[in-house]
C-alpha cells in the first residue's frame, strides 16, 4: 500500500510538472501566434489553432480532474486576447479606410474644379495624363482595395 501511494504521488508530481511545462509551452505559442496576427482573418485562423493545442493538452490530461478549471480559464484568456487583438486590426484598418477615402474625395473634387476650368478637350486630356493627382487617386483606390481584401474572409 505504501508503495502503491508512493507510485501515485510520484506520477501526480510528474504530471502537474508536465502540464506546467505544457501550459507555459502553450502561452509561449500563443503570444507568437498574437505577434503574426496582422489581419483579423488571421487572429481566426491562429485562435484555432491555439485552441486546438489547448484541446490536445486537454486530452492528454483528462485523467488529472485538478487541471479542467486551469484549461477552461486559460481557453477563455486565449479567446479574450485574440479577440482583442481581432476588434483592434479591425479598428486600425476602418480608420485607415476612413482616411484614404477622404483623401479621395477632396482629390476627386480638386480635380472636378480644375476640370471645370478648361474649354477644350484636349487641355482636359493633357491635365489628366499629366498631373499627379490623377496618380494619386489610383494609388487610394489600390490601397482601399488592398485593404477590402484584408477584410473578414479574406487574406
Amino acid at each position: 500500500e505504501a508503495l502503491k501511494n508512493k507510485a501515485k504521488t510520484l506520477m501526480s508530481s510528474e504530471g502537474a510538472a508536465q502540464f506546467h511545462a505544457s501550459m507555459l509551452l502553450l502561452s509561449q505559442s500563443a503570444v507568437n501566434y498574437l505577434d503574426m496576427s496582422d489581419s483579423p482573418a488571421k487572429c481566426s485562423e491562429y485562435l484555432t489553432n491555439i485552441i486546438t493545442q489547448l484541446d490536445e493538452l486537454g486530452s492528454d490530461f483528462a485523467d488529472f480532474p485538478e487541471y479542467i478549471e486551469q484549461l477552461d480559464e486559460k481557453r477563455s484568456e486565449l479567446e479574450a486576447a485574440f479577440e482583442s487583438k481581432r476588434l483592434q486590426l479591425e479598428d486600425a484598418r476602418n480608420r485607415k479606410t476612413t482616411a484614404l477615402v477622404s483623401s479621395a474625395e477632396r482629390m476627386l473634387k480638386s480635380i472636378e474644379h480644375k476640370l471645370n476650368s478648361f474649354d477644350d478637350i484636349s487641355d482636359i486630356n493633357g491635365y489628366m495624363a499629366a498631373d499627379r493627382i490623377i496618380d494619386s487617386i489610383r494609388e487610394r483606390v489600390e490601397d482601399l482595395q488592398a485593404l477590402e481584401n484584408q477584410g473578414p474572409g479574406h487574406d
